[in-house]
């Protein structure tokens, strides 16, 4: 429901502290006709809420603020009341917003004069087209090394130093990795076959079954989100033409701070 998104993007938005997008999911609620006191009412009085809708928000909160805490209590809450596709739907929706969010407030992009825009109405070519767009410019000369200022830099630490990194070998990996393979999932994981037939050919060869189960469960459960996200992901491989062992290095990073152990 286009009020329920605005809802949750604006939830989000708040625990991130990122008054930008708080902004633009506020003025996407009014444009879906909803009253801007009920936004007040998440932040006063999120007990008075109808349940459901209730453990949306926090959900939203919670995947927001710290998603490895999350239950199979709550998933299989909100299951009972939302059904699988819109639960994937509220996943990739805050996953999003959480990547939207952190750019924002990498960059500390002011809202726009008049703000905030309205959508801009567009479509994304397909993805077989891709290599017939132009990239991106970029600058012929990027600030050296050591020239940006960055006033509240903390010193590297030694080598050695942080031993919570230094905890966890390749064996004690594997172990929780084994343990983590036999826990049963929180939503179904579609057949393969039953993906395949909603996926152009030039995205998954027929002859090349996908066995990855993130994206069985996304491409099966929101095709239309999934796709889209595949197009972002390409395009910006396209434009940014990161080093792989860099870019790998930095996902590692990533997801192990938020215990994401997939």
């Amino acid at each position: 429901d286009p009020k329920l998104r605005a809802k949750l993007r604006w939830v989000a938005a708040r625990a991130n502290r990122c008054g930008y997008s708080q902004a633009y999911a506020a003025a996407d609620f009014e444009r879906a006709g909803g009253d801007p006191a009920e936004l007040q009412q998440i932040a006063e009085r999120l007990d008075e809420l109808p349940a459901g809708e209730r453990a949306a928000l926090q959900f939203a909160r919670q995947m927001t603020v710290d998603a490895s805490a999350v239950t199979d209590e709550e998933v299989a809450r909100l299951v009972a009341i939302y059904g699988e596709r819109s639960v994937v739907a509220m996943v990739l929706e805050l996953a999003c917003a959480n990547f939207q969010d952190r750019l924002i407030l990498a960059l500390d992009l002011p809202l726009e004069e008049g703000g905030p825009l309205p959508p801009v109405a567009l479509r994304f070519p397909a993805l077989d087209k891709l290599d017939e767009i132009p990239r991106a410019g970029r600058p012929e000369e990027l600030p050296a090394a050591g020239s940006v200022s960055r006033a509240n830099e903390q010193p590297a630490a030694e080598p050695g130093e942080n031993q919570e990194w230094a905890s966890l070998d390749l064996a004690a990996l594997r172990r929780l990795l084994d343990v983590q393979r036999d826990r049963p999932g929180r939503v179904s994981v579609p057949a393969w076959e039953s993906v395949r037939e909603r996926l152009p050919p030039e995205v998954y060869p027929p002859d090349r079954p996908l066995r990855i189960k993130w994206s069985l469960v996304v491409l099966g459960h929101q095709p239309d989100m999934g796709m889209a996200w595949m197009r972002c992901l390409r395009a910006f491989g396209r434009e940014a033409d990161l080093d792989r062992v860099l870019a790998e290095s930095v996902f590692w990073v990533i997801t192990r701070t938020i215990h994401c152990f997939y």
